[in-house]
């Protein structure tokens, strides 16, 4: 077994390169992400990932959706996909070339001749924009069968432009008119995705049509929510644990076999002690007891090479425990983060609320019958209280301004209002002025 191998490739942590293809068992949390990208393709066919660095743009096309297209995610197009990914590099065209001459991607098993099948296609695609519709329809593919062309880092087509060759910057030209004239071919089965950084979205526009083809079938890699973040550790735990318990399982499996070995030995020395008086009287010839001593040396052969598999095993065991703690740690400086992020928002919002009811506490209103100053504390309960059911109180009591004839200058009506000068009468507009408040306050 080689321990090192194995630990590669269980290992849910590749360090700053993107995730491969087969390592699809090892991305998680960003599912919805791939169904968002799978609508987009179908709709577009012309799919432009756009982040910033390190956002994971290449992992989500080569574990979320590359598998997705050949599980059948995308149900109008089937499962029958042939794919090929490169980065454009100084020689986009030639790259493209390279990545479609690979076996089993556009030609199986084809026959040698003058020229190999990497120039034939660059040749085909160097004709005229419409190359790599050519090229497809010259491999003949199967009914049914899509292409996906996925050009990674897109960016670099930028870059080398920039330095000034004239010939790169015609190559950028026409490798950019191969790409988007396969979006304009409505009964094409080939599809385009592209990952570039956002920082060169602007750069787009110095080739035609292609910033309104990235506008149509852009897909900007969002951050990952919490239950993504989640899910992901979760998955990597879960990928985690089953290495160990199949790590325990060896160890247990090696432990059984040094004692297997233990017991051969024991009675194979049993039996050479047997037969030594036998040898020394010339009974039985002594080549057996040589035959019973090369067993033995040969069984604590292999119980000293389970020992070290053991040792392996154990060390492994150790490494997935320190990346399950690593994983722990990261989870609890998350929390951490979005626990201080909390009590910042907090410290910010309790001011703010002290200014307000000190505010409210200097803020006076004038009555609308006596023009009299009523202090406004006991609007307090009602912007900062949990009972905003008070303003509604407050609607349907409080009477109408206007229905009532005011009073002569100088005269009051003590009409029901319990004061002593009068029975009769309309409401004492103090009085309504007293209850209305009231009401505000929510008191009886």
């Amino acid at each position: 077994m080689n321990t090192t191998t194995d630990r590669s490739q269980t290992n849910p942590f590749p360090g700053l390169r993107p995730f491969k293809e087969d390592e699809e068992h090892l991305f998680f949390g960003r599912e919805n992400q791939v169904d968002a990208m799978v609508n987009k393709l179908a709709e577009t066919r012309f799919l432009a990932v756009v982040g910033t660095s390190g956002s994971g743009k290449s992992s989500l096309v080569n574990c979320g959706l590359r598998p997705a297209l050949r599980q059948g995610l995308m149900a109008r197009a089937g499962t029958a996909w042939r794919m090929a990914q490169f980065r454009p590099g100084n020689d986009p065209i030639g790259a493209m070339a390279c990545a479609l001459a690979q076996d089993g991607v556009l030609f199986r098993d084809r026959a040698a001749a003058d020229l190999s099948l990497a120039e034939i296609i660059e040749a085909t695609l160097r004709m005229s924009k419409l190359g790599l519709i050519d090229i497809c329809e010259q491999a003949a593919l199967d009914e049914g069968v899509n292409l996906l062309v996925v050009v990674d880092q897109f960016e670099e087509l930028f870059r080398y432009r920039q330095l000034g060759d004239q010939s790169i910057a015609e190559q950028a030209a026409a490798f950019v008119n191969l790409l988007l004239e396969v979006k304009e071919r409505a009964n094409c089965r080939i599809y385009v995705v592209l990952t570039m950084r956002s920082d060169f979205l602007g750069d787009c526009t110095q080739f035609p049509g292609l910033a309104e083809a990235i506008n149509a079938g852009q897909y900007l890699v969002p951050r990952m929510t919490r239950d993504e973040r989640r899910a992901a550790i979760e998955g990597q735990r879960s990928v985690i644990r089953e290495k160990i318990n199949q790590l325990k399982s060896q160890i247990v499996g090696a432990e059984a076999q040094v004692k297997s070995f233990s017991d051969q030995i024991t009675s194979v020395r049993g039996e050479a002690e047997n037969i030594a008086p036998l040898v020394a009287k010339g009974l039985i010839a002594r080549p057996r007891i040589l035959q019973l001593e090369r067993t033995a040396y040969g069984l604590e052969g292999q119980i000293a090479d389970a020992t070290a598999n053991i040792a392996k095993y154990r060390q492994a065991v150790a490494e997935q425990q320190q990346q399950m703690a690593q994983l722990d740690n990261d989870r609890m400086a998350e929390i951490t983060k979005d626990l201080r992020d909390t009590q910042a928002k907090q410290l910010e919002v309790i001011p703010k609320s002290m200014n307000a009811k000190a505010v409210l506490g200097r803020m006076d209103i004038r009555s609308p019958y006596t023009g009299r100053v009523v202090a406004l504390n006991v609007l307090k309960s009602i912007v900062l209280g949990p009972k905003p059911q008070y303003l509604s109180n407050l609607a349907h009591r409080q009477p109408r301004l206007g229905h009532r004839r005011s009073p002569s200058p100088g005269k009051r009506d003590h009409g029901t209002c319990g004061c002593p000068a009068s029975r009769t009468g309309p409401t004492c507009r103090e009085t309504v002025d007293r209850h209305a408040m009231k009401s505000m306050a929510g008191m009886p």
